[in-house]
């Protein structure tokens, strides 16, 4: 921890006795390591234990039977990523697990990217903020 020299961080679950990740600032350690130059840097470890732990108290843990749930928020063209933002933050703050694509995905491979994920639906946002939902899920004929 001596080499920390900012903000400095822990990640803890009251179900673990020990931290589940931390990390800091470390700006002067490439120095110290022999460096001609500084090298300002971030960084964090976590313990794999620890997570599946927290994992395992919370009742988190999945067991293949899960629902799709969440939705992956698509804009439909680059002028239309403005009001795809919006729209993913609204479903945010109604509680919606919300991914917002930035890779330019078009409703397709959205849905196929949504199933693989396990969400479950697709939003499409265009420009004037018109939002239509598309199901991820599979249909179960």
């Amino acid at each position: 921890l001596a080499y920390y020299n900012g903000l400095v961080f822990e990640v803890t679950h009251p179900s673990c006795e020990t931290p589940l990740a931390g990390g800091g600032r470390y700006d002067d350690l490439a120095q110290a390591l022999g460096s001609p130059e500084p090298l300002p840097a971030l960084g964090f470890a976590y313990t794999l234990e620890a997570l599946l732990e927290a994992v395992e108290h919370s009742g988190a843990a999945d067991d293949g039977a899960s629902e799709a749930s969440g939705a992956l928020v698509i804009a439909d063209s680059p002028k239309s990523y403005r009001a795809a933002l919006r729209a993913a933050s609204d479903l945010r703050q109604q509680g919606i697990q919300t991914e917002l694509d930035v890779r330019g995905r078009d409703l397709g491979e959205g849905l196929v990217y949504a199933r693989k994920s396990g969400m479950a639906q697709v939003v499409v946002v265009s420009v004037d903020g018109q939002r239509t939902a598309h199901s991820a899920e599979p249909d179960r004929r």
